[in-house]
């Protein structure tokens, strides 16, 4: 963020946002006018913590001495239990009201550089 402010190696710095997980919310990057927050702590914590609390998670495996949510998240990948697009989907789907604001920013972003 601030190097492609300084440098512009991705692009002029009103043409780049940064989109981080909720849980980098109180760090002092993210308080940049160009950094957002999904209203999720990470993908990763959202799909062990979903795993174990939603009776009709899609994702299963046998299973069950994961040390975390990355060694879960982990898993299920490398075992192609889900693909990442599908964890993407099934988050968007379980947060779709709370995901509205970030839509919009992304929307906006979006339409302002096209």
């Amino acid at each position: 963020m601030a190097r492609n402010e300084q440098e512009q190696f991705l692009s002029a710095p009103e043409k780049v946002i940064s989109i981080l997980d909720g849980d980098q919310r109180a760090k002092k990057f993210a308080q940049l006018p160009s950094v957002y927050t999904i209203p999720i702590e990470s993908v990763e914590k959202a799909i062990y913590e979903y795993s174990k609390t939603k009776n009709d998670f899609p994702f299963t495996t046998e299973r069950t001495d994961f040390t975390g949510d990355k060694d879960f998240y982990n898993h299920i990948l490398q075992k192609e239990i889900a693909t990442q697009e599908q964890i993407f989907e099934y988050l968007i789907a379980e947060n779709h009201e709370a995901l509205q604001q970030i839509a919009m920013v992304l929307r906006d972003f979006l339409g302002a550089s096209a």
